[in-house]
């Protein structure tokens, strides 16, 4: 119960980073997930340009989609 309101019932909650720990609560929090793997080799990668002295390292804007993962904190709105 948060302030009288019941989760889902009533509010949603949603997390962000899909932390694994929240997928064994009571209730299952939906959360956004991010590709923390993808995200570290991009960033290694750009790194070890950089320490190698690359001078024309491209700069690019990287998409790593995100993942929903549905849990019990969230009502279904097509019932």
């Amino acid at each position: 119960m948060i302030e009288g309101l019941s989760v889902p019932e009533d509010i949603s909650v949603v997390g962000f980073d899909g932390i694994e720990i929240t997928q064994r609560t009571n209730l299952r929090l939906t959360t956004i997930r991010q590709d923390t793997k993808a995200i570290g080799e991009e960033a290694a990668k750009n790194l070890l340009a950089q320490i190698s002295g690359e001078k024309d390292i491209p700069k690019k804007r990287l998409t790593i989609t995100p993942h929903l993962l549905l849990g019990d904190s969230c009502r279904d709105l097509e019932k």
